[in-house]
């Protein structure tokens, strides 16, 4: 009987391991299902928010820092071809930025892929500037932020400052958007035409030709590379590279980052005009690496200061308006700040025959820029054409 008794005692105490046992593992398998579903679940939501994958430009930031700086609208429709436009910005260039990226959706109906490389404090900002767009605009485009990245090794503060903030970052896109063909332009232009008539000068490149630009001027007695420069430079007149059509492919394949930084190291203590200026070098060895086009598709404060000197301006009109040395928002060149305000101003769905376009014509009055102000009839030729 006392046997028994032992038995019974062993038996209970089994069966209430067996119990536990198969109730902590019920749990774990639960959460384990739950998990994996959570996961799922959370990968669906982040294909569902953007629509590309965006790798470590330079290898230089975690997988969580890329995540945070990549985001992508949706509406975009993927049968018709994109072009694809880059801009950096940084410090209070956010509205500018903005202002640009307006100017392009306003005449422009294609598709087009934003890339804005942005310094993360301005990533929230552009984000829901995007997203404030109506949903008529949105069916347009797609956008993707970026993080600053330089390539590894480099002081990136350096790199940074080397003329206006970030402004060198132009020289490094094609190490982290992985596309083909690229737009660069810089914060302070505004795109007056549809914008495919700019990329079409892609179809006229040659085989050597892998970026394109403006020169920096027209007239060698007014050139500051003409009369300055203490480096090699394009040309006669050298290049301005506000408005910079980009085969990142061939880029890439003749390993430019590195011909870049060389160039840096030796001319370094020789330039003035930061990454305009390494461009310059690089194109002074290797002219037959860029395709020149006119002055109209880089339009500037220069062009119209002391008198016009781009007379393809007033037979073709101004397709893209470059309103460096601050002309945007100080009063030295009125015309160029009209324009820029007016755009600013436009909602869209308005006429932009009376929006935009009357309203830059009543510039034909007189000014204190004159010879800018005359400019008014080519800054509106190309507004109303349609898409190419």
């Amino acid at each position: 009987m006392y046997v028994w008794r032992f038995n019974k005692r062993i038996l209970a105490l089994f069966c209430v391991f067996l119990l536990v046992f198969m109730f902590i593992t019920f749990s774990l398998t639960q959460n384990d299902r739950h998990t994996k579903f959570t996961t799922y679940s959370s990968k669906q939501n982040a294909l569902e928010r953007t629509q590309i994958s965006i790798g470590n430009p330079h290898g230089s930031r975690t997988l969580k820092e890329t995540a945070k700086s990549t985001s992508s609208s949706t509406t975009c429709n993927p049968k018709e071809p994109t072009m694809d436009v880059a801009a950096v910005v940084c410090g209070n260039r956010l509205e500018e930025a903005m202002n640009m990226v307006k100017s392009i959706l306003i005449f422009t109906n294609h598709q087009v892929h934003f890339h804005i490389v942005a310094e993360r404090e301005l990533q929230d900002g552009i984000k829901k500037t995007f997203e404030n767009f109506p949903s008529s605009v949105k069916q347009h485009f797609q956008f993707t932020i970026y993080n600053l990245s330089y390539p590894p090794g480099e002081d990136t503060k350096t790199w940074k400052k080397l003329f206006k903030t970030c402004a060198s970052q132009r020289l490094f896109l094609m190490d982290f958007i992985k596309r083909d063909k690229l737009l660069y332009l810089d914060t302070d232009t505004l795109v007056l035409s549809p914008l495919q008539k700019l990329w079409d000068h892609f179809s006229k490149f040659n085989k050597t030709q892998l970026a394109a630009m403006t020169t920096e001027g027209e007239v060698a007695s007014l050139n500051w590379y003409h009369r300055f420069a203490r480096h090699p430079f394009y040309g006669e007149l050298g290049l301005n590279s506000g408005v910079m059509l980009m085969d990142l492919k061939k880029l890439r394949e003749l390993e430019f980052t590195q011909r870049i930084i060389e160039i840096y190291r030796e001319y370094k203590f020789n330039i003035v005009w930061g990454d305009q200026d390494l461009l310059n070098i690089y194109f002074n060895k290797h002219p037959d690496r860029v395709y020149v086009y006119p002055c109209e598709w880089n339009y500037r404060p220069d062009h119209c200061i002391y008198q016009n000197n781009c007379n393809s301006a007033i037979h073709n009109g101004v397709y893209v308006l470059h309103g460096n040395r601050g002309v945007f928002h100080n009063e030295k060149q009125q015309t160029f700040k009209a324009v820029y305000n007016i755009i600013k101003d436009y909602k869209f769905g308005q006429s932009i025959e009376t929006e935009i376009v009357s309203k830059v014509l009543k510039f034909e009055k007189p000014v204190s820029d004159r010879y800018c102000q005359l400019m008014v009839k080519s800054f509106v030729k190309n507004m109303l054409q349609p898409n190419g």
